[in-house]
């Protein structure tokens, strides 16, 4: 992946995750997973999709904290934790 390619994708990567948090809409990552991800199989169900978009935004450092307060607070609903380990 070279610059452009590479900048292309964090800017769609944004886009895509502001759109979630704005929308509650998974489609969007959903396409983004299978354009960057062609070879790996989706989650099996769309909690799974959006806690891990959850945990993106939490771990995101040029993320609006409104958008992580937010994430944090849906993750706690799931009973899940924002990290990815």
């Amino acid at each position: 992946m070279n610059i452009k390619e590479f900048e292309t994708f964090i800017k769609e990567r944004d886009e895509m995750i502001i759109h979630f948090m704005k929308t509650g809409d998974i489609e969007p990552a959903i396409r983004y997973w299978k354009k960057y991800n062609p070879e790996m199989p989706l989650p099996s169900s769309d909690t799974a999709i959006k806690a891990g978009l959850y945990k993106c935004v939490c771990n995101m450092t040029n993320m609006p904290e409104k958008y992580k307060q937010k994430a944090r607070f849906m993750l706690k609903l799931l009973g899940m934790s924002e990290n990815f380990y």
